[in-house]
């Protein structure tokens, strides 16, 4: 064996370890809870004993032993937030930012690493994200590398499966078709099965943000008869989207009897059709096809 894999080893046995970055009134209990659960290891700045030394020099050595930062901003009083922020990214640490849903903080996509907007309470939220972060690649940098990729060939196959028979149960199949690609695609994604569930699938790319906050709903419909029938699709969509204080979703359908592109007038909720998914997938990834959407939706351009 040699030393690179015996170090790699040893590393891997170590446990992970996570430097919270909080306002000064803010509770962190939960949220080291959640890092437990995952196996990392959370810590703070005030935990490191440097005597006589500044708080600079502290923070530098706390935010270097960490294998990955969480910061949290729940409130408007956030400045020691990002002075260490700036520590992480001067360091090219992994990070996640945890974006309280009632706050409104313009610059957390400016910084250019991974954010998470959601109520601090939302345990199934922060677990998601967190459980994500060490999945998505990390390059030593603030900018996001391109981590989807397009399908090719696989995208004819897909549909012509779409448009051929879809069974006994074309629902679960045509959310099975979505699943492949979006998984081909580079994705991680998890589907939900059940009555009532809300939405289908739910993914996470690091490559989205800072267009679109993870993570991403996706509600897949076979047909959508009417208008009416589409309302209620929405409005359900929307209720999941409030629960879980998630932003963006994407509505996937197969067949529809009205434009739904322009009954849906919500811009955070993206509707297209499987076909137009799949057939831009054969050259864009995945990314860049939910960008182009985002931005006809909110600015009216690709």
């Amino acid at each position: 064996m040699t030393a690179v894999t015996k170090e790699s080893k040893q590393r891997d046995k170590r446990k992970r370890t996570a430097f919270i970055s909080a306002p000064l009134s803010t509770n962190t209990i939960g949220i080291r809870r959640i890092l437990e659960r995952q196996g990392i290891e959370a810590f703070t700045a005030d935990q490191i004993v440097m005597p006589g030394c500044r708080l600079s020099d502290t923070l530098q050595e706390a935010i270097g032993r960490a294998d990955v930062v969480v910061a949290i901003i729940d409130s408007a009083e956030n400045s020691n937030v990002f002075f260490e922020l700036g520590f992480a990214q001067a360091l090219k640490k992994r990070t996640l930012i945890l974006v309280d849903a009632d706050v409104e903080s313009p610059f957390v996509a400016d910084v250019g690493t991974t954010f998470l907007r959601t109520k601090l309470d939302n345990t199934q939220a922060i677990e998601m994200g967190v459980s994500q972060l060490f999945k998505v690649p990390h390059h030593g940098t603030s900018v996001v590398a391109k981590q989807t990729n397009s399908i090719g060939n696989l995208a004819d196959e897909l549909l012509a499966e779409v448009r051929g028979d879809l069974g006994p149960r074309p629902e679960m199949r045509l959310e099975d078709i979505l699943l492949r690609a979006i998984r081909a695609s580079g994705i991680t994604a998890s589907s939900e099965s059940g009555p009532d569930k809300g939405a289908d699938i739910a993914l996470w790319s690091e490559e989205l943000a800072p267009w679109i906050s993870n993570p991403l709903l996706v509600e897949c419909r076979l047909h959508i008869h009417a208008k009416e029938e589409l309302t209620k699709t929405i409005q359900q969509l929307q209720r999941t989207m409030k629960e879980a204080t998630i932003v963006w979703a994407l509505l996937v359908y197969l067949h529809s009897d009205s434009d739904v592109w322009q009954e849906v007038r919500i811009p955070q909720i993206l509707p297209m059709s499987i076909e137009d998914l799949l057939d831009s997938m054969r050259t864009k990834s995945f990314a860049e096809v939910i960008r182009e959407l985002r931005n006809q939706r909110v600015h009216g351009v690709s």
